[in-house]
């Protein structure tokens, strides 16, 4: 929902939104500073891709960070990264 009426903004820019929004609606602040750390990472990665707005941004980009991310990490790493993201663009 935040997303969507934010649309054209950059994905660095809209994390510390999000993580706000998460605590002011009653995640623990140990689960925003998790997601922030994810989030953070995915926009690094396509920060390499030249792709920093979330307009801009497709369900394959996402897939192939997520491939990226797995092959690094262990299941639950990726599992809360998976969270993080659909979270992120609810």
């Amino acid at each position: 929902m935040y997303i969507i009426r934010h649309y054209g903004m950059s994905i660095h820019t809209l994390i510390p939104h999000f993580t706000r929004s998460l605590t002011a609606n009653g995640r623990s602040p140990l689960t925003a500073l998790n997601y922030r750390g994810d989030l953070d990472r995915f926009a690094r990665y396509f920060s390499t891709q030249k792709i920093t707005e979330v307009r801009d941004l497709t369900y394959d980009n996402i897939m192939d960070f997520l491939v990226y991310h797995a092959a690094g990490h262990q299941a639950t790493s990726t599992n809360r990264m998976k969270a993080s993201i659909s979270a992120f663009f609810k």
